[in-house]
């Protein structure tokens, strides 16, 4: 495991369960203001998104919770020109099942740029698996 991937993990870990150890990894391993700062606009349109995303793959989970694991957005370009199309950003994304499991799926999100600005909604451009997670771990944001 890379110490970004370390320090991802330990981004959702400790968002769900309020603990320090975040912010005291970070201050020993990045500069502070190369984190992308906490915005629950950001994380509530990340949820909807994952939600959406579910209902259209008919997916079990109800998400609740998101934790940006990216240090900000990346732009995405047109390969040939290099025009400006849209921004990526990397979140895991808390769910709990109708059977009471919990767990959580890291996701790429994307929004689209129109030449003029970011428009659209945010949408789920790729997703990994679900990984279990204790649901007392996570703090919902319903």
């Amino acid at each position: 495991m890379n110490s970004l991937r370390l320090i991802q993990t330990t981004t959702f870990a400790c968002l769900l369960t309020g603990c320090s150890m975040f912010s005291e990894k970070v201050a020993t391993t990045l500069p502070q203001e190369t984190l992308l700062k906490p915005d629950p606009a950001l994380h509530h349109a990340l949820v909807e998104a994952a939600r959406r995303k579910a209902a259209e793959a008919h997916w079990e989970e109800n998400f609740v919770v998101a934790s940006v694991m990216s240090y900000d957005w990346k732009m995405q370009r047109e390969p040939a020109t290099g025009v400006l199309v849209g921004r990526g950003i990397e979140a895991a994304v808390g769910s709990r099942t109708s059977d009471g499991q919990c767990g959580y799926k890291e996701m790429l999100f994307v929004q689209e740029h129109d030449g003029r600005g970011f428009t659209g909604p945010i949408e789920v451009s790729a997703s990994g698996p679900s990984t279990p997670v204790q649901c007392s771990a996570l703090r919902a944001t319903e």
